[in-house]
């Protein structure tokens, strides 16, 4: 009931805008929801895009790490609770249903690991992301038929510029757009909502960033992999600089990793006292993480549509005294020392190195 209250500055069955800001045609972002999310809890972001003239994609991810996904055949996957350690027995009351069969664990020939888990959810998200990418190539090209079923009133043929095509995303879905730019070349920029960086393999974390990108941080971010996370935004930030890839960290005050979701808006009071919104108001938050996202698309994409050869990205200078940027080797730490799957969340326990498992 509470949600039927909530409105949006959107129109159900509004046809594509008749004009575009590039030649008739939208740049295009698709958007990965975190861990326990859906396409909805981030509306506020994709309405804010979507806003400024890109067509902004939001899939729900059916590797069971949603709240709920419902596939067009009305299959249902539910999100299961796995248990917050670091190996996962195979039992069978474990996770009774949501996961397809490579993801269960009770039909592992062994224990799973979280991190097994969570690396094959994040390789089916990556799939899932590039297949979207597909989907609109196919939309653009007036191919869609039954693999797009698309409402007739949007009318996107030819309409879509995936020349300009960016990744942006939330926790698990900030590493899911990571991955997904590294190996897909049609991809040319990303945006990270405080990453959740421990479900990545050793050969994402410790490769080049391929395209440019931006990872806004909260000041809780060393909570979401503790001790290992600032290794990998050091190691990804200082590699880029070798490169000349435009990539930046930046800590956003004030703010907790809830801050970058829609949650804070619709209940303020109840995330403050659970400890997942920051002191900043929610708000002014998010007013700061979108410009910031916006800006850094616009500057990456090539919004004004001139003569692009463009230099590296400069905050804007009203956000400048709610950011505190990471510049290389920000937090000093070894690169090449980061224990790859020690699952660490949980804080009252200590977990071996489950890489050795």
């Amino acid at each position: 009931p509470m949600m039927n209250m909530i409105t949006t500055n959107t129109f159900s069955q509004a046809p594509l805008a008749s004009s575009a800001p590039l030649h008739d045609k939208f740049p295009v972002l698709i958007y990965s929801h975190g861990l326990g999310g859906t396409r909805s809890c981030y509306s506020t972001v994709g309405v804010e895009l979507a806003s400024y003239g890109y067509f902004v994609a939001c899939p729900e991810h059916s590797d069971g790490s949603a709240a709920i996904n419902i596939l067009p055949d009305k299959t249902v996957i539910l999100h299961r609770y796995v248990p917050n350690r670091a190996v996962i027995p195979p039992l069978q009351q474990r996770i009774p249903g949501g996961f397809t069969s490579t993801l269960i664990p009770e039909v592992q020939s062994r224990p799973m690991t979280q991190y097994e888990l969570r690396n094959s959810q994040l390789e089916q998200r990556v799939d899932e992301m590039r297949f979207i990418a597909d989907c609109l190539e196919h939309v653009n090209a007036g191919t869609g038929g039954e693999l797009v079923p698309l409402p007739e009133y949007i009318q996107a043929k030819g309409r879509l510029d995936l020349s300009r095509l960016g990744a942006i995303g939330h926790s698990f879905g900030a590493s899911t757009s990571i991955v997904t730019c590294n190996r897909d070349e049609r991809f040319k920029a990303c945006v990270c909502h405080d990453p959740w960086l421990f479900p990545m393999g050793a050969e994402t974390i410790k490769s080049r960033i391929r395209v440019p990108t931006l990872l806004q941080l909260a000041d809780t971010f060393d909570m979401l992999w503790p001790g290992e996370g600032r290794k990998v935004i050091d190691g990804f930030v200082l590699r880029s600089k070798e490169d000349k890839v435009d990539v930046c960290a930046m800590g956003i005050t004030g703010t907790k990793h809830q801050n970058f979701s829609d949650f804070p808006l619709l209940a303020p009071d109840l995330t403050s006292a659970l400890g997942v919104a920051g002191t900043e108001d929610p708000q002014v938050a998010l007013e700061t993480i979108h410009k910031c996202d916006l800006s850094f698309f616009d500057h990456h994409l090539n919004m004004a549509d001139e003569p692009w050869s463009p230099g590296p990205w400069r905050c804007p200078p009203e956000i400048v005294p709610k950011v505190t940027m990471h510049e290389p080797g920000h937090w000093n730490e070894d690169q090449d020392d980061i224990r790859v799957g020690l699952f660490t969340n949980d804080h009252s326990y200590v977990p071996p190195n489950i890489t050795d498992v």
